[in-house]
């Protein structure tokens, strides 16, 4: 980008290293997080894009694209008079959510277009609702919020207000994004371990837990000093045992997403507030279930989880400290401690809004991908009482969430 490109002040701040990364990996390998929402009740189309636009005007990374100069840091600006990306059609008879996440995940984020674009698939008594953003941008709680903003708007439950533009996690953190340490390497470098978005479809699928069956596993958790996320990691990477003889003989190396907000009293500030946590499970056993969910559980708490904190930034500032291609940060980051097996993000904690005047939130869920083509991705939600498990994969191993459910069910019965 020539630094003539954007007026200085439309510039809203500089990504730090954990954004930049996202921005460099969305050019070779989606990034990009998707929220379906299933929602019954009347709407019309005209208050769909009416409500959107006061959505946009109230939060600015809606507003936002991403810039780069060469030799400097890339940094988000403005563009207020362009409007956020609606895609329409009729909510067919045919219609399935889960390929409809497939294809917006497949359609990658480019420089200077927006970092935020949604999808309205509508009949006039129910519809379905996606939201799709660049990963540097906003993470997966953001959209539970801005759905939750956009509902109180198109039922006239409340007017819009306005949020700063969020800081990023290295700011809050007492972090600086220093100069690049060596400029000038941002030339694309032929590798043909390193495909520019690879072609190789990515695959979504879904499963539910019913009422009854999330009060078991909470209240069964809870008795075993385990969280939620604990077990379901648990039941996931003993699944994935099953299938993956690497997983047997190496280990599984787990990422899990926590939340900062908690840290800093940020409440439902919308932005890009995820660092990310490591374990290694090394040879779990079934028999073992309740041990290995607690040990995760207690890894992710206090002490522990400061200290992977301050690994995790650390390491997301090594893997730019120099300027390069997004070719030359991928091969960085296939021998960094980013690389895992296994990744779950959990929703547990959210309170997912389900009734406004006139309409109710039937469904919700997310989707993205990360990792290497291997790599398993997971996110759990309970809406109306029922913990859903959504599974992305380039490769997902074979009925991977219908035999992390039985483990889960084995567990329960033993408790």
């Amino acid at each position: 980008m020539n630094v003539f490109d954007v007026d200085e002040n439309r510039v809203l701040r500089q990504l730090d290293s954990f954004e930049e990364h996202f921005w460099l990996m969305e050019q070779v390998a989606r990034r990009g997080h998707v929220l379906a929402a299933e929602i019954s009740g009347q709407t019309r189309v005209e208050n769909w894009h009416e409500a959107l636009r006061e959505l946009q005007k109230a939060y600015p990374l809606l507003q936002a694209s991403i810039g780069k100069i060469e030799g400097e840091r890339p940094f988000f600006y403005g563009v207020p008079e362009r409007p956020m990306p609606l895609h329409l059609e009729p909510l067919a008879s045919s219609f399935s959510v889960t390929e409809a996440i497939e294809k917006e995940l497949s359609d990658p984020f480019k420089d200077g277009e927006p970092l935020t674009r949604c999808a309205l698939f509508h009949q006039e008594q129910k519809c379905v609702f996606l939201i799709a953003s660049h990963h540097a941008s906003l993470d997966g709680k953001s959209h539970l919020f801005l759905l939750r903003d956009l509902l109180c708007l198109l039922t006239g439950h409340a007017s819009q207000q306005s949020q700063p533009l969020c800081p990023s996690v290295a700011v809050l953190f007492g972090r600086e994004s220093p100069e690049y340490r060596t400029t000038g390497n941002m030339s694309s470098v032929s590798n043909g371990a390193v495909p520019l978005h690879p072609v190789t479809a990515v695959h979504v699928t879904r499963t539910e837990l019913s009422n009854v069956e999330t009060g078991d596993l909470v209240a069964n958790a809870k008795q075993r000093g385990a969280s939620v996320h604990g077990a379901i990691l648990t039941a996931l990477a003993l699944a994935g045992l099953r299938s993956s003889a690497a997983w047997r003989t190496e280990g599984v190396r787990c990422l899990s997403p926590v939340d900062i907000r908690p840290f800093h009293g940020l409440a439902d500030q919308v932005g890009q507030l995820v660092v990310l946590h490591r374990c290694l499970l090394e040879e779990p056993r079934e028999d073992q279930f309740w041990e290995i969910a607690a040990r995760i559980t207690s890894s992710m708490k206090s002490r522990s989880l400061r200290n992977s904190i301050e690994q995790f930034l650390n390491q997301a500032s090594s893997l730019v400290e120099d300027e390069h291609s997004p070719q030359t940060h991928l091969r960085l980051l296939l021998n960094s401690g980013f690389v895992h097996d296994l990744m779950l993000t959990s929703y547990g904690s959210y309170q997912v809004r389900t009734h406004f005047k006139g309409l109710q939130l039937e469904q919700a869920f997310t989707a993205g991908f990360a990792g290497g083509p291997d790599a398993q991705k997971f996110s759990t939600m309970t809406v109306n009482g029922s913990l859903g498990i959504t599974h992305v994969a380039h490769h997902p191993f074979p009925e991977m969430l219908h035999t992390a459910k039985g483990i889960l069910t084995a567990a329960l019965a033993t408790s």
